[in-house]
């Protein structure tokens, strides 16, 4: 399936599942931005909207309509589709309504059509505009919503199978060959010299991996970065792009938001105190927090993660500059926070 097949005839037919007397007679895509996956705002037009059942006459859709990237955007797509489909209305988030969340393993396609944030008037993230400690305490209370919801739950049994891709992606980041080159590129220039070392970044990962495996688990979204949230007029946040989303550790997203949405210098004032938000959240949401101290430790060790990501983002990921932002932000947080010796790895 390419965009191209987002026609009247397809959408008449998916969207009848939820009101059997629709019909689609027209449909206008704009918005087209071609990342990992293809994404689009569709305009429809119904024969009678009346018959509509309340559907929007604007949704979101996203897909892997770009074959050569299928191979390696495949799985991370599937996994947002089956969460779509099967989890989010389980959650107690903020999250955009879903009129459709389909995979095809055969053709290694998935397919989602997702409410239009838009028509909320939602604001979306982005490094090149780093938000402020408010804000970010905001996201941190949705977020450990999201980890309370299953906080050492046997249903995060499933959740598991993604972990081990998304290792496996890392790791391939992190090939000499390829983690070398990048740093000859505008995105090293903050990375500490002791860090370009492939090789020790790797066993640092795999120290921190070894760490969450042993460690009560929680459903994660798994790549919080600040490009990955919204906010809404009202003041309420939610959360975007659930490719990565796992049974894990929930260091795994909290020092990733932190300091991926902050300033640098705005994260050294703050960071103390939104972990400290964060914990009482999580503790109000249900699920038993860590102590400070304890969250403190493996707050150190989890910066190693957003360096690594960061500095060895493929071209084809991010723009330019929102790699550049993220990648000065988590240098500049692994040069504070020492994850080797918070690894023990000195």
């Amino acid at each position: 399936m390419t965009l191209d097949a987002v026609t009247p005839a397809w959408l008449t037919r998916i969207l009848r599942r939820r009101a059997p007397d629709v019909a689609v007679t027209d449909v206008e895509l704009d918005q087209i931005r071609h990342r990992r996956a293809t994404t689009a705002r569709v305009h429809l037009t119904f024969a009678d909207p009346t018959k509509a059942a309340g559907l929007p006459d604007t949704m979101f859709v996203k897909g892997a309509f770009r074959a050569e990237l299928r191979p390696r955007t495949w799985k991370g797509l599937q996994n947002e589709a089956q969460f779509f489909g099967t989890v989010a209305r389980e959650l107690p988030l903020n999250l955009p309504a879903t009129y459709f969340a389909e995979t095809d393993p055969e053709s290694h396609q998935s397919v989602l059509l997702l409410e239009d944030l838009i028509c909320r008037r939602a604001r979306f993230g982005r490094f090149t505009e780093p938000l402020d400690a408010d804000s970010v305490a905001v996201t941190l209370t949705e977020l450990a919503r999201l980890h309370a919801a299953r906080w050492g739950s046997r249903r995060l049994a499933w959740h598991g199978r993604f972990r081990a891709s998304q290792q496996a992606y890392v790791t391939h980041l992190l090939r000499p060959s390829h983690w070398l080159s990048c740093m000859d590129t505008p995105q090293a220039t903050w990375m500490p010299s002791e860090l370009r070392d492939p090789g020790l970044v790797r066993r640092a990962l795999e120290r921190l991996w070894a760490i969450w495996d042993s460690s009560a688990h929680c459903l994660v979204h798994g790549h919080l970065h600040v490009g990955n949230t919204f906010r809404e007029g009202d003041g309420r946040s939610g959360l975007l792009d659930w490719e990565c989303v796992m049974a894990s550790h929930w260091s795994h997203d909290v020092p990733f938001l932190i300091i991926s949405a902050l300033d640098v210098n705005d994260r050294r004032v703050h960071e103390e105190d939104l972990l400290a938000s964060y914990l009482q959240a999580l503790e109000e949401a249900g699920a038993p927090a860590p102590s400070y101290a304890s969250a403190w430790l493996s707050y150190r060790q989890a910066s190693i993660l957003g360096l690594a990501v960061s500095a060895a983002s493929p071209a084809d990921t991010h723009p330019d500059a929102d790699i550049r932002a993220g990648s000065e932000r988590f240098a500049a947080a692994a040069a504070d926070h020492d994850p080797l010796a918070a690894l023990g790895l000195r």
